[in-house]
Formats: structure tokens, C-alpha cells, sequence
């Protein structure tokens, strides 16, 4: 019994070990299958690279992502709504956003001017079940909820519906990959809720370098040039 209790003392060390990044490298846990990844991954990759961190990121569903963040198996969280270190009490927000949701409002009428939510409320709309911000902005609009984009284009394309919001990103991958080319998104974007990236109170002398970068990249408009060339780039597919 005497020996075990070094070899486990051993084992428990390396395992806590193996979830602490070095200085030069950090491990940040993003949420599965979600269509404003790529966006936020190219944005914060290049923030910590100029402050001289590298990243590495894994996947998991939204709520297990989360727990690992704030359990510190993982160093941070690719982003999130505001707030949610009032309940994950072991995350810091960091204060400049990393991007803002936007959404836009795809039909078959390639004429459609919708520019504020209000203008929406005159259609039949499908929105995806679970998106809390949207669903909150069509409160008392005829909306349908579907369980994925690809549901709710298929709707749209059998005239089921007048309208899919989606985001920008999400909605072009899934007439992409149905090859619906009938169906375009609205000029005009719909704004929505500002992400904002996290990380573990583990790393809290990071906060302030790692804002300084991503205000520095907002101010140079480094960011909308990301956010463009990505939404160019799904476009030209």
C-alpha cells in the first residue's frame, strides 16, 4: 500500500498535467458542427499569434464544450454569448468581441428588401429550433422551427414557408451542400448577438494581452476583412 500511494500521486500529477498548455501553446474547445467556427478560429488564431501563442483547437457539443472550458481541461472557450461567467464562474469574458451573429433572410424572391427584424413579420418564416436570440426577435411572427438548416431549406424550396433566417455562414453552407440555387439571402443583414471568446481563470494574466489584439485587429479592420473574405469564399463555391 506504501507504494501504491506515490505511483498514484504520480499518475493524478501527469493527467492534470497533460490538461495545462505551455506559454507558447494554448488548447481551445470549440462547439461541434457550429457554422460560425471557421470565422472565429481564423480571428483568434491570428490574435494569439501576435502575442506569440499558437492554438490548437477539439470539438465537442455545446454543452460538454463548456464544462471542459470551465473545468480547465480545456484553456478556453472560442466564443460564446455574453454573460456566461455569471454561471461558469471559472471563465473570464474577454471584453471585445470576437464577432457579431449576423443573420440574413433567405427566399426565392431575389427582389426581397429586408433590413430591420420588424420587416419580417409579414412572412411565414422557418427558424431553427434552439437559436434563443431569434427566436426571442420573431416573438408573435408566424414562425415555423425546424431541427437544422438543411430542414428548413427544404421548406422554403417546397413553399412551405416564405423565409429561413439563418446566419450568413450557416445558411450558404446548407443551400451549398442541397444545391438549391433558387434561394438567395437578402442584401441586407440582421444583426444579432455579439460572441466573445473565454478563458479560464487559469490563464487570467492573458485577458488583457489577448483584448489588446483583438481591439488592435478591429481597429485596423482586420476583422471585417476575415469575416468577408470567408462569406466571399462560401460564395464563390
Amino acid at each position: 500500500m506504501k507504494l501504491l500511494k506515490p505511483i498514484l500521486f504520480l499518475i493524478l500529477s501527469l493527467g492534470a498535467n497533460q490538461s495545462i498548455a505551455s506559454p507558447n501553446q494554448l488548447t481551445i474547445s470549440i462547439i461541434k458542427g457550429d457554422a460560425l467556427n471557421p470565422i472565429s478560429r481564423k480571428i483568434l488564431t491570428e490574435a494569439y499569434q501576435r502575442i506569440g501563442i499558437e492554438l490548437t483547437y477539439v470539438a465537442f457539443p455545446a454543452g460538454r464544450s463548456i464544462k471542459m472550458s470551465n473545468a480547465g481541461k480545456v484553456d478556453g472557450e472560442l466564443h460564446r454569448i455574453a454573460g456566461v461567467d455569471k454561471k461558469f464562474v471559472n471563465l473570464i469574458q474577454i471584453p471585445e468581441m470576437i464577432q457579431e451573429v449576423l443573420y440574413a433572410a433567405f427566399s426565392k424572391d431575389p427582389s426581397l428588401k429586408i433590413k430591420i427584424w420588424q420587416d419580417l413579420s409579414s412572412y411565414r418564416l422557418a427558424v431553427r429550433r434552439g437559436i434563443i436570440d431569434v427566436k426571442q426577435l420573431t416573438e408573435g411572427m408566424d414562425v415555423t422551427f425546424g431541427h437544422s438548416d438543411l430542414a428548413l431549406f427544404k421548406m422554403l424550396n417546397n413553399s412551405r414557408v416564405d423565409i429561413v433566417v439563418a446566419t450568413t455562414t450557416s445558411g450558404l453552407m446548407a443551400l451549398k451542400s442541397i444545391d438549391l440555387k433558387n434561394i438567395t439571402p437578402a442584401q441586407s443583414l440582421l444583426k444579432g448577438s455579439p460572441l466573445f471568446h473565454y478563458l479560464n481563470i487559469k490563464h487570467q494574466e492573458l485577458v488583457p494581452k489577448i483584448n489588446q489584439a483583438l481591439v488592435s485587429m478591429t481597429r485596423e479592420g482586420r476583422i471585417e476583412q476575415i469575416k468577408r473574405e470567408y462569406i466571399e469564399e462560401l460564395k464563390s463555391l
